[in-house]
């Protein structure tokens, strides 16, 4: 029984670790592609106001912003990250509920199974485009 408890432990504090990980990672994208795209759009204002840079780099300046925001909505970086959040918060509650709470493997194990059957159906896939101009999911 010890054994067991063992292993499903150690499994969920891995699947708690990489969730928190993936969850921070997606978020972070999030903000520098926010940052990045605040940024360049106030450096090409500037620039072009004074006439600080060359024609080439102003208009890379104001790709940015774009390519920012066709990233963030195509990769969908911020429901991924909340997605993420869940499973760290659910993976979490299942470690919680094994180590301080004596509640049995048996009942973890079904759990966290019944959980990944359904939540991860919900994971965020990338945005599809169809042919008649309706974002589709």
């Amino acid at each position: 029984m010890y054994g067991e408890r063992e292993t499903l432990k150690a499994e969920l504090e891995v699947r708690t670790k990489q969730a928190r990980r993936v969850a921070s990672l997606n978020t972070a994208l999030v903000y520098c592609l926010g940052f990045a795209a605040v940024l360049s759009s106030i450096a090409g204002s500037i620039s072009l106001a004074l006439d600080l840079l060359p024609k080439v780099v102003n208009i890379t300046l104001a790709a940015i912003p774009g390519i920012a925001v066709s990233l963030r909505t195509y990769f969908r970086f911020e429901e991924r990250s909340s997605w993420w959040w869940t499973n760290y918060d659910k993976f979490d509650s299942l470690r919680r509920g094994l180590l301080y709470e004596q509640r049995s493997e048996k009942d973890m194990s079904q759990e966290l199974t019944s959980f990944r059957e359904l939540h991860g159906r919900l994971y965020p896939k990338f945005v599809k485009h169809s042919t008649s101009g309706k974002r589709s999911k």
